[in-house]
């Protein structure tokens, strides 16, 4: 056993030190909510600005997949993470709310290059070394490796709020995301394969790309389900708005957050590799992210009644344990469907899809933040997303090993 995991490391060590520190770029990610509130933004206006953010990649997902699949993974995410690292020292800059409009629309357009990528790039790299049997624990090593850059950076994020405010949080995360991108560049595995020829005419291959993603999506069955599923479960992006500004509300110090993101970090270290185990108790994967889905929902609508700081982080914390064991699910599930001529586009399908339920989320939970309430919040979101736990339970999943075929 030892020996496998020495040779499985020695195969995919640039990717684990890749997505070890693609995790440390996570210095505002506990905070940013609170400092748009605190620069005075209400609710409607920081959920429009994700919102408006989510159009980029309903916009820009089919095209960028094509780069990524001409021009190869590599170079794609190299260019995502360096622009959008420069435009995080632009934040604190920002004159007005449509200036930070328009960089949010940045952000998220330059992450186009970036979603769905890393992972395309890792499974080609396994397929073409005939290791097709690592991609699901690679996915949940990666999740563990990134949430443990994660845990590292929230824990300086915390003492760096406490003595110096929110403000500098913003130029470490775009170094950060700087100096993972020289890394790709630098130390990158190479990829099997390079697309020759213009990309002119990738760029018109991507309307094909994109056709033969719909379709396969369209005509099977597994990922059809699985795609609605994506949409409806969206609306627990709910809670990305709500999360920050309710613990500190019920009365935790705003520099703590950094703590209780690093905890949730760990947790997310650890709770990945809990996958298989976590199938094989469930009898499937389905089942699995299926039950983990129902612990969410009941979270959010018991959240509805929490007064204690301390229970809304114990919940906090019991669904990002319930997240990080279902991950590899959700980001392995298509490979197998998918040939990787088309791999990466087929995934910005998915997240362009994905896209469109969060615009609806963030536009819904802004409102109801504002005019109703942070608790009632959680709970239209549990309700929202349900059709898509429905939609997953019918899903046609493949039993865990020693678990017999319903």
């Amino acid at each position: 056993m030892l020996t496998e995991l020495k040779k499985e490391f020695k195969l995919l060590k640039r990717f684990y030190i890749f997505y070890f520190i693609w995790g440390l770029c996570s210095f505002i990610g506990g905070y940013w909510i609170i400092y748009f509130r605190d620069i005075g933004l209400s609710y409607p206006q920081i959920s429009t600005m994700l919102a408006v953010s989510l159009l980029a990649p309903i916009i820009f997902e089919i095209p960028t997949g094509a780069f990524a699949d001409h021009f190869g993974r590599r170079a794609s995410i190299a260019l995502g993470l360096i622009t959008i690292g420069l435009l995080y020292f632009t934040v604190p800059f920002a004159p007005n709310y449509l200036v930070l409009l328009l960089i949010f629309f940045g952000f998220m357009s330059l992450a186009t290059f970036i979603s769905g990528t890393p992972s395309a790039w890792m499974v080609d790299f396994l397929k073409s070394k005939k290791k097709d049997k690592l991609i699901k624990s690679a996915f949940a090593r990666t999740m563990s490796l990134v949430a443990a850059g994660a845990f590292f950076a929230f824990i300086a994020s915390a003492f760096i709020v406490k003595e110096y405010g929110l403000t500098p949080l913003w130029y470490l995360q775009g170094i950060a995301l700087l100096s993972v991108g020289i890394y790709v560049i630098l130390f990158g595995e190479k990829e099997a394969t390079f697309r020759k020829g213009k990309f002119r005419d990738a760029l018109r291959n991507s309307v094909g790309y994109a056709k033969a993603g719909f379709h396969l999506i369209k005509t099977e069955r597994n990922l059809l389900l699985f795609v609605i599923s994506i949409f409806f479960t969206s609306f627990f992006m709910i809670g990305g708005l709500v999360w920050q500004p309710f613990i500190t509300e019920l009365g935790l110090p705003v520099y703590m957050l950094g703590f209780v993101f690093a905890g949730a970090a760990l947790i997310n270290v650890i709770v990945p590799n809990l996958h298989n185990k976590a199938a094989k108790f469930f009898g499937s994967e389905k089942w699995m992210v299926v039950g983990e889905y129902i612990v969410d929902g009941a979270l959010f609508a018991l959240l509805y009644i929490i007064t204690s700081p301390w229970i809304a982080i114990a919940f906090f914390y019991i669904s990002m344990i319930g997240n990080g064991v279902v991950s590899p699910f959700w980001r392995s599930y298509i490979h197998p469907y998918t040939p990787s001529k088309i791999r990466a586009t087929t995934s910005s399908i998915i997240n362009f899809i994905f896209g469109i339920g969060g615009i609806m989320a963030f536009l819904i939970g802004g409102f109801i933040a504002q005019n109703i309430g942070l608790h009632a919040t959680f709970l239209v979101g549990a309700l929202l997303a349900s059709p898509g736990i429905i939609t997953l339970a019918l899903i046609k999943d493949k039993k865990t090993k020693g678990v017999k075929k319903s």
